[in-house]
């Protein structure tokens, strides 16, 4: 029964394109945490000819534009839920359109459009139903945005969120700010070089001293918070996981507890550890 129950389910496809298919699978992998509405993704997605990257671009940008409208409204009422809900949509779908555009006959609008996806982001971050604090990091020259989301009450620990480098900013809600504010974490997440804005905006590329930049946003983050002393775990996600790997490995101390492959997040990887502060 189980293996016929399998094949069903292998047949089931979103788009006839494949490439389509799989986008639009990670776009509606925010439904859970608010930032996809499954009836309106596949409306926008169903007119779009197969392989035609133009039409896909066209479509969730437009589907995220009328979502960022719908915020703006929301939040002119004062309806801060709402509105956060639906900037988080709005972020959701005018990256799934972004990552297409070097494939139309547009590409110049890539840096628009990356913006554009960017603006809705902060704007949810900006309507949060906790708190927020924003500061940060800096080494080496380098001077990165930190956004650590909290419980109402006082946090049991710190989550530091490390993604892969193709990976949005608006990911880090579903792969981990959500799940772990309810859990009474803070949660930081973060720009490091060859990421998001520092990319796009300042086109710093990626560098070797990824432990130097980790530690940099561990600090900021966790003086963000009014407690002296918290448990910190990172985590990393797709290939941010060999990121946070590389802080732990070069830390070379009694602060590191621990190290744990999530069971199941394929290539997500957990490290425990206290870091007081002096």
């Amino acid at each position: 029964m189980e293996a016929a129950y399998a094949r069903r389910v292998e047949t089931v496809s979103l788009h006839a394109d494949p490439d389509f298919d799989f986008a639009a699978r990670c776009l509606l992998n925010g439904a859970a945490y608010g930032m996809a509405d499954p009836e309106a993704v596949l409306r926008a997605i169903a007119p779009v000819p197969v392989g035609d990257r133009g039409a896909w671009f066209t479509a969730l940008t437009s589907l995220g534009d009328r979502d960022h409208a719908i915020g703006d409204a929301c939040a002119a009422a004062g309806h801060r839920v709402s509105a956060r809900d639906a900037y988080l949509r709005a972020a959701n779908a005018r990256f799934a359109g972004f990552y297409y555009v070097l494939g139309t006959t547009g590409p110049e609008r890539w840096a628009s459009a990356w913006i554009a996806h960017r603006a809705s982001t902060e704007a949810a971050f900006g309507h949060w139903d906790t708190p927020v604090v924003t500061v940060t990091a800096t080494t080496s020259g380098l001077r990165m945005p930190v956004w650590v989301f909290t419980p109402s009450t006082a946090p049991t620990r710190l989550l530091v969120l490390h993604n892969g480098f193709g990976a949005p900013l608006s990911d880090a809600i579903m792969t981990g700010v959500i799940d772990g504010v309810r859990r009474g974490w803070a949660v930081a997440a973060f720009d490091g070089p060859g990421q998001g804005g520092l990319l796009v905006h300042d086109a710093i590329a990626p560098i070797d001293d990824w432990a130097t930049v980790g530690r940099a946003v561990l600090d900021a983050a966790r003086g963000a918070l009014d407690t002296r002393e918290i448990p910190i775990a990172l985590l990393g996600v797709a290939g941010g996981s060999a990121l946070a790997e590389n802080i732990v490995d070069r830390a070379h101390d009694s602060r590191v507890a621990g190290q744990r492959l999530h069971p199941i997040v394929a290539r997500s990887t957990m490290f425990s550890a206290n870091f007081p502060i002096p």
